[in-house]
């Protein structure tokens, strides 16, 4: 993320519905969302399912986000906990 921007602004203008912000926010978080998505998944495609759909949840939920709150912590439980149902689903 860029320094100059306090992430706690960044969070304010997604809530806003600013995609400037937010894609400010996926291209700072992307990589390290699917790296622990990986971690946990062991499958690439999957694991770039997992991301996507968990920014397209921040995206949809982001007038609940918490400004004060590091995103990365929603971000990293979002990955966790869908992670972790994509292999219920396909451990049946």
């Amino acid at each position: 993320m860029n320094n100059s921007i306090n992430s706690v602004e960044l969070v304010r203008r997604v809530k806003n519905g600013n995609l400037l912000a937010f894609r400010e926010i996926y291209d700072f978080y992307f990589d390290r969302a699917y790296r622990t998505a990986l971690m946990i998944l062991k499958d690439e495609i999957w694991a770039e399912d997992i991301v996507q759909d968990v920014f397209f949840i921040v995206w949809q939920r982001r007038e609940r986000l918490i400004e004060e709150m590091d995103i990365w912590y929603f971000i990293f439980t979002l990955i966790k906990n869908n992670s972790i149902s994509k292999l219920r689903i396909i451990r049946k």
